[in-house]
């Protein structure tokens, strides 16, 4: 599922990237910061998706986190609200349903981007932290989140 999800991205322009258990997610996140993490709910090596996305958040408090599970129950849709889950969907993923949401997280974080430099230069926002705020999520200060935006697919 994560190389199907993966390859629909990648058709609309996104560069993504997949990792195979939660492990491996947590390892890119510690290197790169993402647009939008999808992650299922059940990975094997022993860390599961709400974990994942857990370590995730220690690493990048502002991540956007789509938890993605065959599973789906009333419970593991209300932990991982908790948790931080932006999104909780199941499975099949159906770009037709499901991808409107990447375009508006995408959108989401453009705002905050713009909001940040708009602070920046009316010299009402710390512009150092503005700064390493957008470098971190892997943009230029002078760009916002684009089409290119990347994603990482968790063992979907």
């Amino acid at each position: 599922m994560a190389e199907s999800l993966a390859a629909w991205l990648r058709e609309d322009g996104y560069a993504v990237d997949t990792a195979n258990s939660g492990r491996d997610a947590v390892e890119k996140a510690a290197q790169r910061d993402y647009a939008i993490y999808f992650v299922d709910l059940k990975m094997p090596g022993g860390m599961d998706g709400i974990e994942t996305m857990m370590q995730v958040r220690r690493l990048h408090a502002e991540a956007s986190i789509i938890i993605i599970t065959a599973y789906a129950t009333v419970d593991t849709a209300i932990t991982a609200m908790k948790e931080g889950a932006q999104e909780y969907i199941v499975k099949p993923c159906k770009p037709g349903r499901d991808f409107p949401l990447v375009s508006r997280i995408i959108k989401v974080k453009n705002l905050q981007t713009r909001e940040q430099h708009s602070a920046q230069e009316t010299g009402r926002g710390n512009t150092t932290s503005a700064t390493s705020s957008a470098r971190a999520r892997g943009c230029r200060t002078s760009s916002s989140w684009r089409r290119k935006s990347p994603a990482c697919a968790a063992r979907c």
